[in-house]
């Protein structure tokens, strides 16, 4: 059936690879031997966590590979991306990963949003985040990116009301590990259709250098089999 696949003149040619067990088990060796700059797959909701975890997931494969994973919607149809928001943390970055985003936005001609969500007790600390974001500019400087800070209680219903709001083509997110990708694809959250099951959503892989603020029995979980990780570096806030 795929050597069926018409010839157009913008075609992207691609070859099958088939290996014996899930997706889970050899997309490492796969991104490795192939220098695979970028992981697409479809975006599914994650079963409910009492039941036995889905090794092909799109959240647990971005834990094996290192390059950017993109998880786009099976009924979405392709359109020119012209809007990128990146959910980040302007005081906890990697200049490196910044600029691979960066990169992406310029290559596919975009504009590129970068906002954070912070709560209401959080509001004591926007002066150092408004200093951040000046350090932000100083890096981006000549890009077409633009910055918002946005108070919300609820991150990830924060994230994607904003994104909704702005009418973005893509959501971009950094995190430490898939954390945030199985709440965002749990049952319960896709119930809400919230607006990231709508469009795609690319992610990079950044260690982070602040205690995450909603997961920390993750994080405990992880430096349980990755003791010689500190605990402040196995934080996923973004």
């Amino acid at each position: 059936m795929l050597g069926k696949v018409p010839k157009f003149k913008d075609y992207v040619p691609f070859e099958c690879v088939v290996r014996p067990g899930n997706l889970h088990d050899c997309i490492k060796d796969v991104v490795l031997s192939a220098s695979v700059d970028l992981v697409l797959m479809q975006a599914d909701s994650l079963p409910d966590p009492a039941k036995a975890a889905h090794a092909d997931h799109a959240a647990q494969v971005m834990e094996q590979v290192g390059c950017p994973l993109m998880v786009v919607p099976s009924a979405l149809a392709y359109k020119k991306i012209k809007h990128l928001v990146f959910a980040t943390d302007f005081t906890d970055r990697d200049p490196k990963v910044l600029a691979q985003i960066n990169g992406f936005a310029r290559q596919a001609g975009t504009l590129l949003t970068l906002v954070q969500v912070y709560s209401k007790a959080e509001r004591a600390q926007l002066s150092s985040r408004k200093a951040a974001i000046h350090e932000v500019e100083e890096q981006l400087k000549g890009s077409n990116v633009r910055f918002k800070l946005l108070e919300e209680e609820d991150m990830l219903e924060g994230i994607g009301d904003f994104a909704e709001r702005e009418d973005a083509d893509m959501l971009v997110l950094a995190t430490r590990d898939s954390y945030l990708m199985q709440r965002l694809f749990s049952k319960a959250y896709v119930k809400t259709m919230a607006y990231h099951t709508r469009i795609p959503l690319l992610t990079f892989r950044q260690l982070k250098k602040k205690p995450c603020s909603g997961c920390c029995t993750s994080c405990r979980k992880h430096d349980a089999h990755h003791p010689e990780i500190k605990f402040e570096e196995a934080g996923i806030n973004i």
